[in-house]
């Protein structure tokens, strides 16, 4: 996966990675993990795994700019 960021945005990331202890490209796997845990525990329970739709890569980058945004 491609992640395209502007000047800005990187330099937060690498900060906040550093603030952190870790690497930018762990900040963000850890990032993924924590929207795609988020919308397991926002998903109806009554529907059946079969029915779950996969997030399209807009959507992604869409969830995850809002998270870093936090």
């Amino acid at each position: 996966m491609e992640l395209r960021l502007n000047f800005d945005q990187r330099a937060r990331l690498e900060l906040i990675a550093l603030y952190a202890g870790t690497s930018t490209e762990q900040l963000l796997v850890d990032a993924a993990h924590l929207v795609l845990e988020r919308d397991a525990a926002d998903a109806p329970f009554s529907a059946p795994a079969c029915t779950q739709r996969f997030l399209s890569e807009i959507e992604l980058d869409a969830r995850l700019d809002r998270l870093l945004r936090q």
